[in-house]
């Protein structure tokens, strides 16, 4: 019986763990989305400088998040991000719409995958 409970127990424990870290991971996506939701709005005004700025936050803030989140998501999945961050960066310094709108629309997309392919569910487990 104490094996039991004390199984019990750790399945608590890591489910509740699961729930903080799935939250965490929504907070952190959702907040860089409104950075990316910006710059976006940015791009299609065509205001450079404001973009370059709002680059450079993003980078940041995608630094931030990418110290914790490395260590739970695939690393493959993280190398495109950085790629994409950069060669955005890249398009954004050079005022080059067409290329940078794109993309912020497929950094965005790559991020909202994240928490998708991240959610406990029976057919990400098997």
């Amino acid at each position: 019986m104490k094996s039991f409970i004390g199984a019990l127990a750790v399945l608590v424990l890591l489910l509740v763990g699961a729930c903080i870290y799935a939250d965490c991971l929504n907070d952190t996506v959702d907040a860089l989305n409104e950075s990316i939701n910006e710059l976006e709005a940015s791009i299609r005004n065509e205001d450079w400088n404001r973009c370059a700025g709002l680059t450079q936050s993003l980078i940041a803030d995608w630094k931030k998040a990418e110290k914790w989140m490395k260590m739970f998501i695939d690393h493959r999945q993280m190398d495109v991000i950085n790629q994409t961050v950069y060669e955005m960066e890249g398009y954004i310094s050079c005022k080059n719409h067409d290329d940078s709108a794109a993309k912020v629309v497929m950094l965005q997309n790559l991020l909202e995958h994240i928490p998708a392919s991240e959610a406990i569910l029976f057919e990400n487990i098997f």
